[in-house]
């Protein structure tokens, strides 16, 4: 399918920091934990909505924090639960969260993306992501990450354009700070759609540059992408 043929599908994963009042014990002892990187990705709901309006693209939210059941994990993983409620919580109680925030959102991005097909339209989801540059010193030059699947052509040359036209002014790089096929929403999604009908990209925004910049950034994306 072609690019005038295609629709844009934002979700972000990491947008929030809520805590049902039922679990806020299990992070008393945890000072400054909520409003940490740890507990939700900083400025991608406002990026998300900032683009989603713009292009005129289906948004999808979570709404809740990753500390709890995290969005961006498969069922299967280690990680979809964190250390802090893992061992405190039944599998009743687990399967609760999973029913209440995890499904919802798993169900309305792959039905948003299947009623596009339907509708003889390839989809590209970008999936909204910010990163600490304080982990890592690698991570400290670097102003945004694009991830994909380098065996998906289709994706391997978007985000190769798109490196293109975004490093003319910042530091971008590719499958950085994280691989593109490592567990995730993209790669369930992956599994499902065929790479003609769907692409799957991740951008990797650094939260420790300063507002402006991060927003001169999502200007010239959204020239990108209104540009396809």
């Amino acid at each position: 399918m072609s690019a005038s043929n295609q629709q844009i599908v934002i979700t972000v994963e990491h947008a929030s920091n809520f805590i049902p009042d039922t679990l806020l014990q299990y992070f008393k002892s945890q000072k400054g934990i909520l409003d940490s990187h740890r507990a939700y990705d900083k400025f991608t709901s406002i990026i998300a909505d900032n683009l989603s309006k713009r292009l005129q693209a289906p948004c999808i939210i979570g709404r809740n924090s990753r500390l709890i059941c995290d969005l961006n994990r498969s069922l299967h993983s280690r990680r979809l639960f964190s250390e802090f409620v893992k061992d405190e919580l039944t599998q009743k109680d687990k399967e609760k969260l999973i029913f209440t925030y995890y499904s919802p959102f798993r169900k309305k991005t792959r039905d948003t993306i299947e009623k596009i097909i339907e509708e003889q339209k390839s989809v590209l989801h970008l999936s909204i992501h910010s990163f600490n540059p304080e982990l890592n010193i690698n991570r400290q030059n670097v102003e945004l990450g694009l991830l994909y699947d380098p065996s998906r052509e289709a994706e391997k040359q978007f985000a190769l354009n798109f490196r293109r036209f975004l490093a003319q002014e910042f530091r971008v790089r590719l499958n950085f700070p994280y691989r593109g096929t490592d567990d995730g929403h993209t790669t369930a999604l992956r599994k499902v759609f065929k790479s003609d009908d769907y692409l799957g990209i991740e951008l990797e925004f650094n939260h420790g540059l300063p507002d402006t910049r991060i927003f001169d950034m999502v200007d010239k994306i959204y020239s990108f992408l209104s540009s396809q």
